[in-house]
């Protein structure tokens, strides 16, 4: 049952990344609604950064 193992280890991986990903999101958000003119271009770039 070597897949079962692998199945909770892909899904503690895939929590991992959604919880980065809602980090960097709520980052974006929170500086968007400070600045409305803030453009896709510098959204794009904090992803980079934050990475």
């Amino acid at each position: 049952f070597r897949n079962i193992e692998y199945l909770k280890e892909e899904r503690r991986r895939f929590v991992e990344r959604c919880s980065e990903f809602l980090e960097i999101a709520e980052r974006i958000l929170e500086n968007v609604s400070n600045e409305p003119t803030t453009s896709t271009r510098s959204i794009a770039n904090q992803l980079r950064v934050s990475k």
